[in-house]
């Protein structure tokens, strides 16, 4: 399976979200679903500026989204905050998340606050494009 850059965010012609830098990368054969690779924080000096990126990509009709949180070393309650508003709006588009490569503190947070059950969790990118790859009914 082939993947696209759409853009990142370390390009001259992007503003930059403060201390967390992403790549969003397109799937071929898989149109509305996007790989997102996540670096640095999430917080709340950071959290609006990247929802705003985020509802861009559901308006352009990627309701399914992988987030490669593998380079995630910390998230913060708004951070954490935008995930649920983001599944809910995803999930009302008859989308879905998935997340990878949660560090131990980033997957306690999720645990703690009990949003493991409602998030989809896979160890690697691979493993969630197989997730999502099963789940097509053509």
């Amino acid at each position: 399976m082939e993947l696209n850059s759409i853009y990142k965010t370390s390009d001259p012609k992007e503003d930059l979200v403060e201390n967390l830098q992403f790549s969003v990368l397109s799937v071929e054969g898989l149109l509305d679903t996007i790989i997102i690779e996540l670096q640095g924080i999430i917080n709340t000096y950071n959290v609006v500026s990247f929802k705003e990126h985020l509802y861009l990509l559901i308006k352009q009709g990627y309701v399914n989204i992988i987030f490669d949180m593998t380079h995630i070393e910390y998230i913060s309650a708004s951070g954490v905050g935008l995930f649920i508003q983001l599944l809910s709006t995803i999930r009302k588009e008859s989308g879905d998340i998935i997340l990878t490569g949660l560090q131990s503190n980033v997957a306690e947070i999720f645990d703690i606050s009990g949003l493991s059950d409602f998030f989809t969790v896979s160890s690697s990118v691979k493993y969630g494009l197989k997730m999502f790859k099963n789940n097509r009914n053509y």
